[in-house]
């Protein structure tokens, strides 16, 4: 009886008849899901790696920047940073913030302050409210000395969307801060600095006072 059901394992375990239908109808399945789920992974990281090179393109540019800037200047960047991703206008904004120390500038308890925020498409405007937020992730700098901070913000839709993949439709958003390269700070237009270092207003920009 042994004997039998060892060679009977035996012959099944060599055989190589089957039905090629019934193989792919349980293959085709997982092909499918393997090659949906390859593509857009990979998508999305070349999306969210456009993105974040989008903003260190920006950024550098406003940190070569030696003259005010204003609402034009700041929608022009915003298309720019739309052609570099591809992005749809609808959920896409800029928000641009210069951050100065004014005190302890070397210590974990040092003061930040927002000097001006700017932001498109109806993003809200940064204000000091928000300094403890952006603190951890602003570096160290003298005292007085003032950084560029750029957000960034575009909606991502993956090129396949189904219950397999659980991969929904996502807001990709990256920040960088850079130090002006050419000039003390960044101004926005009506802006200029007075001998102490405090911004002045000299008059009021087209789009509001800044904060």
């Amino acid at each position: 009886m042994i004997r039998i059901l060892i060679k009977s394992a035996r012959g099944f375990w060599g055989e190589q008849k089957g039905s090629l239908s019934v193989e792919a109808a349980i293959v085709m399945p997982l092909l499918f899901w393997a090659i949906t789920a390859t593509f857009t992974f990979f998508h999305a990281y070349k999306a969210q790696t456009g993105a974040y090179r989008a903003n260190y393109t920006i950024s550098d540019i406003l940190s070569r920047e030696t003259s005010q800037i204003g609402p034009g200047y700041l929608s022009g960047l915003h298309n720019v940073y739309q052609y570099m991703t591809l992005a749809q206008t609808e959920g896409t904004w800029l928000r641009l913030t210069v951050v100065r120390c004014l005190d302890k500038c070397t210590q974990d308890d040092r003061e930040l302050d927002i000097m001006w925020s700017r932001s498109t498409n109806g993003a809200r405007q940064l204000a000091n409210v928000d300094v403890d937020f952006w603190e951890p992730k602003v570096p160290w700098v003298p005292k007085g000395d003032s950084l560029i901070l750029l957000e960034t913000s575009s909606n991502y839709e993956p090129p396949f969307t189904n219950f397999l993949l659980s991969f929904p439709n996502r807001t990709l958003v990256s920040h960088s801060i850079t130090r002006p390269r050419f000039a003390p700070q960044l101004l926005w237009v009506g802006m200029s600095v007075g001998d102490d270092g405090i911004v002045v207003i000299d008059e009021i920009p087209d789009d509001g006072e800044p904060i």
